[in-house]
């Protein structure tokens, strides 16, 4: 069996207090009650050893901070989506919080039925990753709105939203000048085939550059997996149809996955790596520095990016009792320079 919750009124009676004076010290709203910061710290640890678990719905009911914070999160995202989200309950754990989350993948509804969810169990603030769905992000007003209590990641089609910008434009380009300094003149790009702003953002980013230091611009642009077997064979494509026929000396992968599976593929064909082609991928994952050579990779700032996010959303909540001010703040991604160029 399981034993009986521990309620507020074993608290009162172990501590010889009121109930309302257990529930202001533990939810911290009891500074204008008197209660020495002995007796406070005696009702903290008293709740702590009877193992008293407060009861999140009726402190939503109450209008009082629940400590949860939601996020909305496309179940199919990239590896560096759920790198940030860890980093997310990392910062949201620090200040104190926890995290509710919602999934779904190229439909706004679920992502809406999440959204309702997570303000019916009385969330404090919501952060989204996920809402850039194609054509479907003209209509986003209709799913969010902006306010004190919502973040984006990225920024959305919706006025007057407060985000973090992550700006994939500046690891781009010091790739590129990089690239150039190390004495590389046909440098080549490989982005994913569909319109999303991460990929503007990187064709907009090497075009500029490659302009910049007069380059001929060569892009190869494919379908983007996230299957093993179809990346290498999009690998072995890659190298007959691109990198050889257009004489390439230095080349930025979509994603470390492909950079990985290019490093074999380039391999087999007779291309060594750094010294007659240079890589860099795109993520700064963890295996870049267990390969042979070490993967040069595009950081895209992840812990920097999430922690923003839960501060920026935890400061503006603060604030929430003011006239709503949209907030923007801009994170460069980085190159990370190894052996690979």
């Amino acid at each position: 069996m399981m034993s009986p919750r521990t309620r507020l009124s074993d608290v009162a009676k172990e501590a010889g207090v009121s109930i309302t004076t257990v529930a202001r010290v533990l939810s911290g709203s009891g500074r204008n009650i008197r209660v020495s910061q002995e007796r406070a710290a005696a009702i903290r640890a008293i709740a702590e050893r009877l193992n008293y678990q407060p009861n999140i719905n009726a402190r939503a009911l109450a209008g009082q901070s629940t400590r949860i914070l939601g996020v909305l999160i496309d179940s199919e995202a990239p590896v560096t989506v759920f790198r940030a989200l860890r980093w997310i309950e990392r910062e949201a754990n620090e200040r104190g919080y926890r995290l509710m989350i919602g999934e779904g993948h190229n439909n706004l509804e679920n992502l809406r039925d999440s959204y309702q969810m997570f303000c019916q169990h009385g969330v404090d603030g919501v952060i989204i990753m996920a809402h850039e769905y194609g054509d479907a992000n003209a209509d986003l007003s209709a799913y969010f709105r902006p306010d004190a209590r919502t973040i984006f990641i990225g920024r959305p089609k919706l006025k007057d939203a407060s985000y973090v910008l992550l700006d994939r434009e500046a690891g781009i380009r010091e790739a590129v000048r990089t690239l150039w300094e190390r004495g590389r003149r046909r440098i080549g790009l490989v982005t994913d085939s569909a319109g999303f702003s991460s990929v503007r953002q990187r064709l907009n980013a090497y075009r500029e550059t490659a302009a910049e230091y007069e380059l001929e611009e060569l892009i190869y642009r494919i379908p983007s997996s996230a299957d093993a077997v179809q990346i290498r064979r999009q690998a072995v494509k890659l190298v007959d149809d691109f990198v050889l026929p257009a004489r390439l000396d230095g080349l930025i992968a979509h994603n470390d996955s492909y950079a990985i599976a290019l490093l074999s593929e380039l391999h087999l064909a007779g291309l060594e790596v750094p010294r007659q082609l240079s890589l860099v991928g795109n993520d700064n994952d963890d295996i870049c520095e267990c390969l042979a050579p070490t993967l040069s990779s595009i950081d895209e700032s992840s812990e920097i990016v999430a922690r923003q996010a839960v501060r920026m959303l935890l400061d503006s909540i603060k604030d929430a009792e003011r006239d709503y001010i949209a907030r923007q703040v801009n994170v460069k991604t980085k190159l990370m320079v190894r052996n690979s160029i």
